[in-house]
């Protein structure tokens, strides 16, 4: 839900907990928030996440008229190499954090080999985000950058738990392993959850970089540059 008012909300994450709790725990809500001025004047110079969003998405409350009204889609080669750069450098860091994941070490510490996963996906996450809708999110929660991407791909399945225990258990654990680092220090996954726990992470980063790679043929198109059918003819 896109949320623009007229005071800054510092953290996402307590009015998101204010809602639930609010709501007797019935309602999660994810949002993305901005304040009148600063979404004035991202519309005004040519913010392609919000004008879409303006455009396309269901108002549900409006206080008066002075959002000003959405533009059309901004084309320009600029806007594709920049998102081009962007998925680039978060695949690069999603890799990253995932060959290290696989390291072997003679005394393996996989509440370790969780925070990585972790930051792997949350990169992959970040890069199709930008890919998709070019926006950037300021709160970085496991759930959250999943449910922003299951808007608009079905990658996020891959981590999504299934109804078995160790699914729901693995799933937990990657979407809290900083706190389980540095809290549970007595607590030590087994490696063979957290082994399937990287193959799933492996598989994610794969179907998301597909996913991307389809996007940006497509951007490429609307942007006005040559396509990889175009160079092949």
């Amino acid at each position: 839900m896109l949320i623009i008012s007229h005071d800054q909300v510092s953290d996402p994450r307590i009015f998101m907990n204010e809602v639930f709790n609010k709501t007797q725990e019935q309602i999660t809500l994810y949002s993305i928030h901005y304040i009148l001025k600063e979404a004035n004047n991202k519309i005004n110079y040519g913010c392609n996440f919000l004008n879409r969003v303006l455009r396309e998405g269901t108002l549900l409350y409006s206080e008066d008229n002075r959002l000003e009204l959405s533009g059309s889609y901004l084309c320009h080669p600029d806007v594709f190499r920049e998102i081009k750069m962007h998925w680039d450098k978060r695949l690069e860091h999603a890799l990253y954090f995932e060959e290290k994941s696989t390291i072997c070490e003679e005394n393996p510490s996989n509440q370790g080999r969780y925070l990585l996963l972790q930051q792997a996906i949350q990169q992959a996450c970040l890069g199709l985000i930008y890919v998709f809708w070019e926006y950037q999110p300021t709160y970085y929660s496991l759930p959250y950058l999943l449910h922003l991407c299951e808007q608009f791909s079905e990658v996020p399945k891959i981590i999504y738990p299934k109804k078995s225990f160790r699914s729901q258990l693995m799933y937990s654990r990657l979407c809290h392993a900083h706190y389980n680092l540095n809290e549970k220090i007595q607590e030590d996954p087994s490696e063979s959850d957290s082994l399937k726990a990287e193959h799933l992470t492996y598989k994610f980063i794969q179907a998301a970089r597909r996913e991307a790679d389809k996007k940006l043929e497509e951007l490429k198109k609307l942007h006005h540059l040559k396509t990889s059918d175009d160079e092949n003819q």
